[in-house]
């Protein structure tokens, strides 16, 4: 039997966000938290892929001559896009190398209670999932051109990318899509830059959030080719900030952009569990913008003052959030040493 285990970092998008689906640059962070997922060789070809973090039992699955395929197609669609990346990622290896285990860890990118705190699980499991099976079957690991459009597949709709290759390059990258492709390259935070994610409490709808800009960008063209046209302005800016007040500056102007946007696509970016942050925020003489789709789920506060930050910490428990406490530039996707973890819960991590 042989057992290899890899991992792959969650992300934060700090600014560019909806654009970067569109073309425009996006500032995307690695953090030090990963995904991890272990491949057991070995047996008949039937197996169990265990995610204890998203089903509360195993799901048995066999890898033949025909591929990969679960028993209980019905129970397996609850492991979300796993289940869907699963028989693509290992078709390359169904007729040669029998599996009899896969466990897919993603209890860091949870806080301590369980609730999934919006940092890319989804981006980071594939990463991971790839790693560990090119590494299966002695192949080099994936580059984010190879993989990008089994990932984007088994979304089921539009992604940028920039998480899948936040989880594969780790660190901090300014990425741009071209081509079809999403290009990626290292990016600098400017000096003194200090940043504080904060979870709002609630879960984001991500995928109604893309689905009402896409609504929106069909539907009233030459209003989304302007705001795009700004966006994409402002985002590059943005990211070729060298400075930390720059970016802080442009950064507030990007969160007015989401805040129109919003109002355009009558879908809030910034919905009410953001808003009182974000006066908090004015108070405390402090940047804050959500991450991501928004709606939901994960903020940030940005400030080149600690003590500012700070201040702004200390009130956020009161509106029902919580501070979490995240490293940056977090290394990409790999082949991890150490012993195949056992079945558990989600562990401490906010």
């Amino acid at each position: 039997m042989t057992a290899l285990r890899a991992g792959a970092p969650g992300k934060l998008i700090l600014v560019g966000e909806y654009a970067v689906l569109e073309g425009a640059p996006a500032v995307v962070a690695a953090v030090q938290r990963r995904a991890r997922v272990t491949i057991e060789s070995g047996g008949d070809g039937a197996g169990l892929v265990e995610a204890p973090q998203v089903v509360d039992e195993p799901l048995r699955f066999r890898v033949d001559e025909r591929g990969f395929r679960f028993d209980d197609a019905a129970r397996a669609r609850g492991l979300g896009m796993t289940a869907r990346l699963l028989p693509a990622l290992l078709e390359c290896c169904a007729s040669r190398t029998p599996i009899r285990r896969i466990l897919v860890d993603t209890a860091a990118l949870h806080a301590a209670d369980g609730v999934k705190l919006g940092l890319g699980s989804s981006a980071a499991v594939a990463a991971a999932l790839a790693t560990a099976v090119a590494a299966l079957v002695g192949r080099e690991a994936p580059t984010l051109d190879a993989l990008l459009p089994t990932y984007r597949a088994a979304l089921g709709g539009p992604a940028s990318g920039a998480d899948l290759a936040a989880a594969l390059r780790g660190g901090w990258l300014r990425v741009q899509a071209g081509g079809g492709n999403l290009v990626a390259d290292e990016w600098e935070p400017p000096p003194g830059l200090r940043i504080l994610p904060v979870w709002t409490g609630r879960a984001a709808d991500t995928a109604d959030h893309v689905a009402a800009f896409r609504a929106w960008r069909e539907g009233r063209p030459e209003e989304a080719s302007d705001w795009l046209a700004r966006a994409g302005s402002l985002s590059a800016a943005a990211s070729g900030a060298g400075e930390v007040t720059g970016f802080l500056e442009a950064c507030r102007a990007w969160t007015a952009m989401l805040d129109e946007l919003g109002a355009a696509m009558d879908k809030p970016v910034l919905s009410d569990r953001h808003r009182p942050l974000l006066r908090l925020a004015a108070s405390a003489g402090v940047l804050y913008k959500s991450c991501g789709a928004g709606g939901g789920d994960l903020g940030v506060a940005m400030s080149d003052d600690a003590e500012r930050l700070s201040a702004f910490r200390a009130g956020v428990s009161g509106l029902g959030a919580r501070p979490v406490d995240l490293a940056f530039a977090g290394p990409g996707a790999g082949v991890e040493d150490g012993p195949s973890p056992s079945r558990r819960g989600p562990r401490e991590g906010a």
